[in-house]
């Protein structure tokens, strides 16, 4: 073995310059698989150097890797390395794709690693190799020769390097670099890399998820590819310099296939992008060319300056001449919001690609993004999705999510929220890594704490091996922000405490150095000129309410959330009073979770049909009964007589240990009034029956032993809203009225009957028994809820009481003014709604949408069908006009959910 080197330091001052022999660091001895450095010494026990002789020494594979109390320290070389066996190096010390280990040169003419010998595989992970240089050879770091061989990068730095060819690496063997960073580095060919032919058995060489930036060359300022193919995929390319041609690619006499790149700002005498000459093909995919330039050469073969290529015909596909970037000008190519190369790449030619330069989904809209980046879309959880163990989010903005131990659905700020015990509920989710940076971001949320004491964990994730931190937490009664700085996290306070038992909202911004707070809609706080913030602490394994494992510091949080908005875009205040300026309008649909088969809340004014807020359920029926003022939003009428509502749920029936629960508001108009159904189950023969007797609540179970109505001692008060609940199981029964126990039976024998059927209101199921008044929010449970359960029903539902703006409440008017019959088959469908809804009737119409305010919202005209769009709107009521052909109208209500 011959190790070329004829200058070192003493190993243990590398301060002073001497001539050394091999003799004097000598060869271990002793040969192991794998070898760890310890140490930033030139030679000796636990160097660098000692670790590469003694696995040169050991003849076989090698690995070596570097002592976690090593990261981030240089190690300092003198001579290059020529290993002749497999080879792997390993810097990235806690497994984070970064590049812990800083190798550089003594500053003498050497390379760091050469391979002369066929069939050596060399791997290297989580290196910053710097400052290796020679000048009249090629591969300023690396060199490798041999037609067999592998060559594998993953996560390494290269910068200031320097050479003939190949600035960084010159490589003729199947090269395989992902994660890569080149920067500064110079050649006179390929400023960051030469690859020449590979041979005929070898497969194309593959840069992904790679960066070139101000590298330079004569030609290739990036990759000079010379009879070789190669396929590149999620580059960034920018400031890249070529004199000649090809300010990031030269290619000559081969195959270059690029997939998703961003080619931004680089410079050459022709082809300030791509260049390639004589024979082979270029095709370039779905990337973005712009502001590259090239004055020897304005037209670039026809091709338009802002693409930058020069060279024969190519294949050109689903690519763009500008960007849309972040701030193009501090370097961040990152798409904003309004670039046009967001979702408009052709999914055909992603070539299966996964994830995007920075390892995000490749797709997270209806198709793929244009560029190295895919833009990540802001993160919105409203916690409506009452009946789902997973979160419901804006697209392709969450990847997973799952509600932990007993988490709570209950009623939110607007529709559904969530709810935590502060023992041991939350949430765990993955979300894009992008949504908060070191520049800028923003969060809001709503929040209803049970308690201000301790520290409270809200918002937080893990960031590296048990490590766990905040991003948000609440302490000493306020809302704090934690950010992420070169030291320790820094926690920034809201700046007004929060109380207890109402809802408020809490939003904080932060650009480039100014971290701004809110309270309900009004700033609060201002922190400027932040000083070596990298960003706030949030990575994409994020956990609401406590910490995944329950060990932080920082306790559970005991309370509500709801409306959580994350986004890397700064909201301005405008924007932050509009979402805290949004009417609370609460939903309990999420009570009882998975166990909820029914949930109408009656909301359906001038509508026949009736909607269930459980998915996928069927549409229920009124007959007779009229759309009034609800207990919360609208509800229906009943005349006494006839009226009913037939509300299906998916067929279910019940067994010997079943249980379930019913809730309802209730406004009765009479005290008079012998065995009033409010609901009763529809099957073959008695089944439930909930009625009022005399204005006293009763409930039948029919098939249980005693066969009989239990009455409540309590009655209701007569034009007044009521909440009733009845909880069965085998056994017992309960009756609540106004979420408090009036009527407990314990020694019922039997099973309940309940077969296949339907649940119907207002009369009984042989059609008598009629009930005088109102009805509201109707949800029915598979289990048995308890005391607290039923109790929180009551209290957070709220009253918001609207009238029926709708047909049933006013007649269609003509144009002059004068009553007109209704026209036959108007439907305004889905009531409530989510987003769209559409307008039916046989003959023109022309549509206008106002919020409660009397602002407009929307106009459209259409024959027989008008769909409309309120998704960008908030949730809550609008009014719907609708003129028909002849010039008269009619008024709706629609609930934007």
């Amino acid at each position: 073995m011959i190790i070329n080197f004829t200058v070192s330091r003493i190993c243990k001052s590398p301060h002073v310059w001497v001539v050394l022999s091999i003799l004097l660091c000598g060869i271990s001895a002793h040969a192991q698989n794998t070898y760890t450095v310890n140490n930033t010494l030139f030679c000796g026990a636990g160097s660098f150097h000692q670790a590469m002789l003694d696995a040169e020494a050991d003849g076989g594979p090698s690995l070596i890797t570097f002592a976690e109390a090593l990261a981030g320290e240089t190690i300092m070389l003198a001579q290059a390395y020529r290993p002749t066996q497999d080879l792997t190096l390993d810097g990235d010390l806690n497994d984070d794709r970064q590049a812990d280990i800083r190798i550089i040169s003594d500053g003498r003419d050497h390379r760091f690693l050469e391979v002369h010998t066929a069939d050596v595989r060399l791997t290297i992970s989580g290196l910053s190799i710097e400052n290796f240089v020679i000048p009249d050879e090629s591969g300023g770091a690396i060199y490798t020769n041999p037609y067999q061989g592998e060559l594998t990068l993953r996560d390494c730095r290269f910068s200031h390097n320097r050479a003939k060819r190949g600035g960084a690496i010159w490589a003729r063997p199947f090269t395989d670099i992902r994660r890569c960073e080149f920067e500064s580095n110079e050649a006179v060919q390929g400023g960051a890399i030469y690859l020449v032919n590979q041979g005929n058995n070898n497969p194309p060489a593959r840069i992904f998820q790679c960066s070139f930036q101000n590298n330079t060359a004569s030609s290739g300022g990036g990759l000079y590819l010379h009879s070789h193919y190669a396929y590149v995929q999620n580059l960034l390319a920018y400031g890249n310099t070529a004199t000649d041609y090809g300010g990031v690619f030269f290619v000559r006499n081969g195959n270059l296939t690029i997939y998703h790149a961003t080619l931004a700002q680089n410079r050459a005498g022709r082809g300030g992008g791509i260049s390639w000459r004589f024979s082979g093909a270029l095709r370039v995919y779905n990337s973005i060319a712009t502001q590259n330039s090239a004055p020897e050469d304005p037209h670039f073969g026809g091709r338009g300056s802002e693409y930058g290529y020069l060279g024969g015909e190519g294949s050109f596909i689903g690519n763009f001449p500008t960007g849309g970037f972040t701030n193009a000008d501090a370097q961040d190519f990152s798409l904003q919001p309004s670039s046009i190369a967001i979702d408009a790449a052709d999914a055909s030619f992603a070539n299966g690609i996964a994830a995007d330069i920075a390892g995000e989904y490749r797709t997270m809209g209806p198709a793929p993004d244009a560029g190295a980046w895919e833009y990540s879309t802001p993160l919105y959880l409203g916690f409506d999705d009452c009946n789902s163990p997973t979160l419901q989010a804006s697209p392709y903005s969450l990847r997973s999510s799952r509600l932990h131990h007993g988490t709570g659905r209950e009623g939110g700020h607007q529709g559904g929220g969530v709810y935590f015990d502060g023992i041991d509920d939350y949430i765990q989710g993955d979300i894009s890594n992008r949504l908060v940076s070191g520049t800028t971001f923003s969060v809001a949320f709503w929040i209803n704490p049970d308690d201000l004491r301790g520290k409270q964990w809200i918002l937080g994730s893990t960031v590296g091996p048990q490590e766990e931190v905040p991003f948000l937490r609440l302490k000493d009664q306020q809302l704090e922000m934690v950010l992420a700085g070169e030291e320790e996290p820094t926690k920034y306070a809201v700046g007004q405490s929060l109380q207890t038992g109402t809802w408020q909202h809490v939003a904080f911004t932060y650009d480039h150095g100014t971290l701004r707070g809110y309270l309900n809609g009004t700033p609060t706080a201002t922190y400027s000129w932040l000083q070596n913030i990298t960003g706030g602490r949030l990575n994409p394994a994020i956990t609401l309410g406590r910490s995944a494992s329950g060990m932080q510091k920082n306790g559970a949080y005991a309370g509500y959330l709801d409306e959580l908005y994350l986004t890397p875009e700064v909201l301005s205040e405008q924007e932050i009073s509009a979402l805290a300026g949004v009417r609370y309008q609460p939903s309990n649909c999420a009570i009882g979770g998975l166990d909820l088969a029914g949930s109408w809340a009656l909301d359906d004014c001038g509508e026949t049909s009736i909607n269930n807020d459980v998915p996928t359920s069927p549409l229920g029926e009124a007959m007779g009964a009229e759309g009034a003022e609800g207990y919360r939003g609208t509800g229906f009428a009943f005349d006494g007589k006839d009226d009913v509502i037939r509300l299906h749920d998916s067929t279910w029936t019940t067994g010997p240990h079943d249980a379930l629960t019913y809730s309802l508001w209730v406004y009765p108009t009479r005290t008079n009034a012998r065995r009033e159904t409010l609901l009763c189950r529809q099957t073959s023969g008695s089944s439930v029956l909930i009625g009022l007797d005399r204005g006293h609540p009763s409930v039948l179970m029919g098939g249980t032993q005693p066969q009989e109505y239990w009455i409540s001692p309590k009655a209701l008060t007569p034009h007044t809203w009521h909440h009733i609940a009845v909880s069965y199981q085998q056994g017992w029964v309960t009756l609540y009225i106004n979420g408090e126990r009036t009527l407990h039976r314990k020694d019922i024998k039997g099973a309940l009957n309940f077969g296949a059927g339907y649940h119907q209101l207002g009369l009984r199921w042989d059609d008598t028994r009629a009930f005088r008044g109102r009805l509201d929010e109707v949800q029915v449970f598979r289990t048995s809820l308890n005391d607290a359960e039923i109790r929180r029903l009551y209290v957070t539902t709220l009253a918001a009481p609207a009238s029926c703006l709708s047909s049933i409440t006013a007649q269609r008017k003509s144009a002059t003014g004068a009553a007109v019959e209704m026209g036959p088959n108007l439907r305004v469908y889905p009531n409530p709604t989510t987003g769209l809804f559409t307008v039916q009737y046989d003959g023109p119409l022309a549509v206008q949408v106002m919020d409660v305010q009397g602002r407009l919202q929307q106009t459209k005209q259409g024959m027989q069908k008008v769909t409309l769009d309120l998704s960008q709107q908030p949730t809550g009521w609008y009014v719907v006009h609708i003129r028909y052909g002849d010039g008269s109208t009619i008024i709706r209500k629609i609930l934007k959910k």
